[in-house]
């Protein structure tokens, strides 16, 4: 969706709106690919440890899990995916 400088002066204003608008959208729209692979790593991590994410964060806030770096990571891969 490349646009020169050049060609967004001549367009019409409501034109040149337009087209920013899809680029400002583009921009923000979350990367399909990203989430996949984040859901992927994620759902890998709920096979290795045979819990759920959902069940992960319950056991490591009533302490029956410790914060190990595949649980710190597990959660920093939820968090992602949740901005995505």
């Amino acid at each position: 969706m490349a646009l020169r400088l050049s060609e967004l002066a001549k367009m019409p204003p409501s034109e040149r709106a337009a087209r920013l608008a899809e680029i400002a959208d583009a921009a923000m729209a979350p990367r399909t690919g990203q989430a996949a692979g984040i859901a992927a790593r994620i759902g890998a991590l709920e096979a290795q440890y045979q819990m759920t994410s959902a069940e992960m964060v319950t056991k490591l806030r009533d302490g029956a899990i410790r914060d190990t770096e595949d649980v710190a990571s597990w959660l920093m891969l939820l968090r992602l995916l949740e901005r995505l």
